[in-house]
């Protein structure tokens, strides 16, 4: 997208917003291989749209291009920040269904000429298995 705006749109209009809207959505969403991709080429497409323009002796365009590299540099940080977090959420729940299972002892399926059923519902709308039959 931003390649488009800098080569069809006038020169003053600067398509270093939407290179820089690319990157922080690539944190959010792709893995860290694609968030470093996408980094990256939003930087080359601003130095090819910065030759195209004939800026390349503009300090102005430089401090854009700098602006663009710390905001890349920033999303891989994002990105492994929200790895991490996703990694300790998934230990947490690992964790807690460990200790329900743990106290959750199994109801025995006869109870004299009785055949008992039951069934675990978790609280929490998230949880990745919310039927369980114990």
């Amino acid at each position: 997208m931003g390649l488009l705006i800098g080569l069809f749109t006038p020169r003053a209009v600067r398509p270093d917003a939407f290179l820089a809207t690319a990157m922080v959505s690539a944190a959010a969403l792709l893995p860290l291989w694609a968030t470093v991709l996408v980094g990256v080429g939003a930087c080359g497409i601003f130095v090819g749209l910065m030759a195209d323009f004939g800026d390349l002796r503009n300090a102005t365009a430089y401090s854009e291009l700098a602006t663009l590299a710390a905001i890349a540099a920033f999303a891989v940080f994002f990105n492994r920040l929200l790895g991490r977090r996703a990694n300790q959420l998934v230990q947490v729940r690992s964790v807690a269904e460990t200790a329900q299972l743990a106290v959750l002892h199994p109801v025995p399926r006869h109870l004299g000429p009785v055949t008992l059923e039951s069934l675990y519902l978790a609280a929490a709308a998230e949880s990745p298995d919310r039927r369980r039959s114990v």
